[in-house]
């Protein structure tokens, strides 16, 4: 038996979680490259409301409500688990 460690991350990698994928994390995978920093700075700024959060994202072309923001900001999503 060898001294090294197994790398279980390809095995990981195809694991699923329980339950739904949070819908922001879905949205995510989404998104260009310039749109997940703005989206995850504005996640960042408290100044910024859940409300204008779904709206920019519905403007990008993804549904979701501000309640599903607020949820993702406070770690009580899929996306914490």
């Amino acid at each position: 038996m060898s001294d090294k460690a197994a790398d279980l991350s390809e095995f990981e990698a195809q694991m699923r979680r329980n339950g739904p994928m949070c819908s922001i994390a879905t949205i995510r995978e989404q998104l260009t490259a310039d749109q997940k920093r703005n989206l995850d700075a504005a996640f960042g700024s408290e100044a910024i409301y859940a409300s204008v959060i779904a709206r920019v994202l519905g403007n990008w072309g993804h549904r979701v409500k501000a309640d599903t923001v607020n949820r993702h900001r406070r770690g009580e999503c899929a996306c914490s688990r």
